[in-house]
């Protein structure tokens, strides 16, 4: 990315979690950390702590990564892990979750939902985060729809597509500690979309034997879909919640 897109994406990544505190009483924004598989593992932080708390708990984070590839961790003890990392070009993080290789880095926003209690009886995870990214772009005038997008890089049904394209893909797992259960539900925004990324999820999956087939015109980016005059600031004057 040139400092133009890097500038648009740190607007829109602002701008989201200006929305995403006004929706979410008990949400946290981390930018950029030093470690990528430590943003990455901050995830099963969040689900085991909130294990550990008696009362119901919604609890949404908004994150972005280092650059890297996240490869689910089922593939971290295949024999071919040693060339596929070495043909990532970049760093590459584990994650528990299922799918395929996914990209992070500035132009990626993350967005994690974990329920507890009474929440998790309130509908699928899928369905909650999926309303919840609703809500988020519902002021950036964007209606989206889920759906599998051919073409797509981990695709699934639960994508959130606009116009037929692939704008976050989404992943979720439940965790267990005696009868008392975390739903931890994951979203992958792209804030713009990058078609190295594909290059670089192509080169990891086929090393790993996987089928790897996408184009970049099943992706799209909110800087594509966005007017970013409305963003040209640093996203302070988007603070403000209204009933």
């Amino acid at each position: 990315m040139d400092a133009k897109d890097r500038t648009r994406c740190d607007a829109l990544f602002h701008a989201l979690g200006a929305e995403l505190r006004c929706i979410v009483a008990d949400a946290t924004i981390h930018d950029t950390v030093a470690d990528p598989q430590a943003a990455v593992d901050e995830d099963i932080v969040m689900a085991r702590q909130a294990l550990g708390e008696s009362a119901a708990m919604k609890r949404a984070r908004l994150w972005r990564n280092r650059p890297c590839l996240v490869v689910p961790r089922r593939h971290a003890h295949s024999p071919a892990i040693g060339e596929a990392l070495a043909l990532a070009g970049m760093p590459v993080a584990f994650r528990k979750s299922g799918g395929r290789c996914v990209a992070h880095g500035p132009h990626v926003a993350n967005l994690t939902l974990v329920l507890t209690g009474d929440h998790v009886t309130l509908g699928a995870p899928y369905r909650q985060l999926l309303d919840l990214l609703e809500r988020l772009f519902a002021p950036m005038g964007i209606v989206g729809e889920a759906r599998s997008v051919p073409g797509s890089h981990c695709d699934g049904r639960h994508n959130f597509a606009v116009g037929g394209r692939k704008l976050a893909g989404t992943a979720a797992f439940v965790m267990q500690r005696g009868e008392r259960q975390a739903v931890l539900a994951h979203a992958s925004i792209s804030l713009h979309f990058t078609a190295s990324d594909l290059a670089a999820i192509m080169r990891v999956e086929s090393a790993l034997g996987i089928d790897a087939d996408y184009s970049a015109q099943s992706h799209v980016g909110l800087s594509e879909l966005v007017r970013m005059t409305a963003f040209a600031g640093n996203g302070a004057d988007r603070e403000t919640c209204l009933a």
